[in-house]
């Protein structure tokens, strides 16, 4: 099944898939689409078209608290589509920090037991300023620093895909579709 998690809780990305067929989930009751693109708010959702009015079922994280909430329940379907995707699909996150408590253990979970990384993230390199430091040390500051953070992305499943920018991310998914 094809699906889309997002952290957003506008609907940007409807928006840009226009006539695509897709399927909105944001709330437990919600049914997955087996034939749709299915698109996963898993912090709410707001739709932001005009003739469209507020649907207050939803629950839209926003607060510290409302994110401690869902953190602390494991059984909260949000966390459970999470980890299922995390579990048998492979990944592709953009735009996303990977510095949520709550995605790391849902990604540290899901790969428990597993020899490889099998999701990947674009990640933009770290630039040092060279105030008091040559460039040799610069350079291998960098390096250290590169290769923690891939140990560690490593571990929780995640391949990283290094950018200096992130205007260079639309470049690298063309050439892997083509």
């Amino acid at each position: 099944m094809k699906s889309i998690i997002t952290y957003n809780f506008d609907n940007l990305l409807e928006q840009q898939f226009g006539k695509l067929a897709h399927n909105v989930v944001y709330r437990e009751q919600d049914e997955p689409s087996n034939s749709d693109l299915n698109i996963y708010h898993v912090h709410g959702y707001l739709s932001k078209e005009l003739n469209d009015s507020y649907d207050s079922s939803s629950e839209i994280v926003f607060s510290e608290e409302d994110y401690h909430r869902i953190y602390r329940d494991s059984f909260c379907w949000s966390n459970i589509a999470q980890l299922n995707a995390f579990k048998s699909s492979t990944c592709l996150f953009i735009g996303c920090s990977l510095t949520d408590p709550n995605l790391r253990r849902l990604l540290d979970v899901a790969v428990k037991n597993k020899d490889n990384a099998k999701h990947f993230a674009f990640m933009k390199n770290k630039t040092f300023a060279a105030d008091s430091c040559n460039d040799d040390l610069i350079k291998i500051y960098s390096d250290i620093d590169r290769n923690v953070r891939n140990n560690y992305f490593q571990s929780i499943g995640i391949n990283v895909i290094w950018v200096n920018d992130y205007s260079e991310i639309p470049a690298i998914l063309n050439s892997l579709v083509s």
